[in-house]
């Protein structure tokens, strides 16, 4: 099965800059598909605002595709069969079809961004198989208002961190899990431990 690096962002606008590359041909490097919500909370509202504002922009720089859509029934099997990577800007599939496909999606190959909330999962999620995808992280508390993070990049090798320097300070409103054995994700990154745990990580399963 091809190797996958999977990347968790809870800050990712902030960082994304660092992989940015020059264009290089007039063809496309990868195709994009962000998946966002707008009756939400009206912050995850302005995040997805920006992001897509800002990843449209770094697409036209950088030579991918950039498609977005509100309509979570576009996770299916036939729609993501056209894109490299797949973005959840600030919700997360709620119907069992989307979540089927969004596995066999990641199974056989896809890649995942996922943002602030999109990560969200608790004791009612039901789909342990996600819960397993991410770690074996279960949501238990956040910060609020959002406080300095001390970010330290723990493997400057990793694909996942190239660019990025090995200390960050942000503006972080941060998430708390209990119940994280890391069993299938390697630490890349990580807040400060009198913080709170790991923020970015590449899947060692896909």
């Amino acid at each position: 099965m091809k190797k996958l690096l999977v990347t968790l962002f809870l800050f990712a606008v902030n960082l994304f800059a660092a992989f940015s590359t020059p264009a290089q041909s007039a063809n496309p490097q990868f195709k994009v598909l962000a998946f966002y919500s707008t009756k939400t909370e009206a912050d995850h509202v302005m995040f997805s605002d920006g992001a897509l504002k800002y990843f449209a922009d770094l697409a036209a720089k950088d030579n991918f595709i950039f498609d977005s859509t509100t309509n979570w029934d576009d996770l299916n099997d036939a729609a993501l069969a056209k894109y490299q990577i797949v973005m959840w800007l600030n919700d997360e599939p709620s119907k069992p079809e989307q979540k089927r496909a969004f596995q066999n999606y990641i199974e056989h190959g896809g890649g995942w961004y996922g943002f602030h909330v999109s990560a969200y999962n608790d004791k009612d999620s039901n789909w342990p198989w996600f819960v397993n995808f991410l770690g074996g992280g279960v949501f238990a508390m956040n910060d609020w208002p959002p406080l300095p993070a001390k970010l330290i990049v723990d493997d400057k090798s990793h694909p996942v961190t190239a660019g990025v320097p090995q200390l960050l300070w942000r503006p972080q409103m941060s998430g708390t899990s209990g119940n994280r054995a890391r069993v299938s994700t390697k630490t890349c990154a990580c807040l400060s431990r009198s913080i709170h745990p790991t923020i970015r990580w590449a899947s060692k399963i896909f």
